[in-house]
């Protein structure tokens, strides 16, 4: 099981401040006309923003777009959390990122794995917040989980087993 947070900077800053829920949200490494986005929300994505664009190239594609500058500590102690609340179900074998974890299901049904992937998503969203968004992805290995939980953002969950899978 493969876990990867839906623009996990920008949704933690749309969760902390309910006056951006509906608006496109863009973290820079520091707040200054000069920087860069280095997270956007899917609603700046959906305008054409893009994560390395510069400060004023964003604007002109999002003129309503709320800046907010990079709060590492907060996103780091949130992933703390997160992983507290992952392992109630399950251990987490690996954090890959501060927004990408692993966790090994071996000895599971298949049935058991798609319910503990909806139990951990409705867990995460009661206790981290609706806008923190996970995608999921279920495979035989790593990789084929990551790429499962790549295939379907946000709020993604894909199942990619041998029999579904193109030769």
């Amino acid at each position: 099981l493969y876990i990867d947070f839906d623009a996990f900077f920008a949704n933690v800053e749309k969760q902390l401040d309910a006056s951006t829920h509906n608006l496109p949200v863009l973290v820079c490494p520091i707040y200054s006309p000069h920087s860069g986005v280095i997270a956007c929300c899917y609603a700046a994505k959906a305008l054409g923003v893009k994560r390395g664009m510069r400060r004023d190239e964003a604007l002109d594609l999002a003129p309503l777009a709320v800046f907010k500058p990079a709060r590492h500590e907060i996103y780091v102690a949130l992933h703390h959390e997160i992983i507290e609340v992952i392992e109630e179900f399950v251990p987490v074998t690996k954090a890959w990122s501060i927004d990408e974890m692993e966790c090994d299901l071996k000895h599971r049904s298949l049935e058991h794995a798609l319910e503990l992937a909806l139990q951990i998503r409705a867990a995460l969203s009661e206790r981290i917040g609706p806008l923190i968004t996970p995608s999921i992805g279920l495979a035989n290995n790593q990789l084929l989980a990551k790429i499962a939980a790549e295939m379907s953002k946000p709020r993604g969950l894909v199942l990619l087993e041998p029999r579904l899978m193109p030769e």
